[in-house]
Order: structure tokens, then sequence, then C-alpha cells
């Protein structure tokens, strides 16, 4: 099995990248937000890969850290989740979002992820119980899952889209919905 490719940048495309390896070229996938990091065509590039086979494919899947391809090879393990799935899942989430997630039991914000239903979100929450490490701030694994979402949603609704809204309500810790949509305003240059 191949577990790590080293060598250099011979083509980028939106989520795939070509690595030459002593003269052989590997086209690997990634999630996008990792695939920004990866250096121009001719530079040395080394990536952890996991190898995925199929009857009609044999792709690879790549990883800028072992981290993100241990998260993956969890996602991928869950019911219904597919390789391009857990990609998906991973790109829209970063691993402590995930983490807290699960810990939390918010299949809703899973749900948002493409191609994320209701049931295989709830599959998600049971099957990584346990499984995904919360490590940024433990303490924010305690605080509802409401708020947060709750303030995402008002900001969407704002018109800010849901990337920039989650950014804004980092410093959410024990503030209420409408405590955590002022802040975020304020922090943005908005007076209410």
């Amino acid at each position: 099995m191949i577990a790590w490719l080293s060598g250099f940048v011979v083509a980028k495309e939106p989520n795939s990248v070509v690595v030459s390896v002593q003269g052989v070229g590997y086209d690997v996938e990634m999630m996008l937000k990792e695939w920004m990091t990866v250096p121009e065509v001719g530079e040395k590039f080394s990536i952890h890969v996991h190898a995925a086979y199929r009857e009609d494919a044999q792709m690879l899947f790549g990883f800028m850290d072992r981290a993100s391809k241990q998260a993956f090879l969890k996602l991928n393990k869950v019911n219904g989740v597919g390789p391009k799935m857990a990609l998906q899942i991973l790109d829209t989430y970063s691993l402590n979002e995930l983490s807290l997630f699960v810990s939390q039991g918010n299949y809703t914000a899973l749900t948002r992820v493409k191609g994320v239903g209701p049931k295989v979100a709830k599959r998600l929450l049971i099957d990584l119980k346990g499984q995904l490490q919360y490590t940024s701030c433990p303490e924010k694994a305690m605080q509802q899952p409401s708020v947060v979402e709750d303030a995402i949603a008002a900001l969407t609704n704002l018109g800010y889209k849901e990337a920039k809204a989650r950014e804004m309500v980092q410093k959410a810790d024990g503030m209420t919905a409408e405590e955590v949509i002022k802040s975020a305003l304020q922090g943005e240059g908005v007076r209410g």
C-alpha cells in the first residue's frame, strides 16, 4: 500500500496534483484548502496518501499532514461515506469543527456538507463518537451547538457567506446567540 510520496510537482488542477516520483507520475486528489498550499510546478513536494481501489478505478487521495489522513480513514469507514464524500467533509470543516460537532451530537451542521443527508449525518455521529479529538479548546465542546449555529444562521441571513460567518463567531465562549452576533458584527466594524 502506498502511504507517502516524495518527488516534484508536475501538474496542478483544482483538487488534484500530479507528483513525479523517479519518473512515475502519480495523480493525487486533495481537499481544495490543502491543494492551495501545494508548491508550484517543478518544485519539490511530499504528501501523505491513501490508495483506494475499486473495480473500475484506482485512486490516490493526498493529505498535507498525518492527522488529516487519519480523519479521512475514519470517515471513509462510516457506512454511506465514500472517499469523495470524506474529502468533501474535511474540506468543509476543520478537524476541530468536525470533532466538536460529533461531541455535541450536532448532526444538522454535518448536513451542510454537499451530499450528506440527515441519515448519513446521524450515522457519522454514531460511528465517530470518541474517534476524533477536539484539541483547540476543550471547553467549547460543552457549549450548546444551537448558540453557534443560531448565530451563523443569523449572519448568513444578513448576507454573510457561511465560511465568513463561522470565522466571525470563533470567540463565542459562553455567550448567548444575541451576544455572539453583536460581538461578530462589532468585530466587522458594524455598530448596532
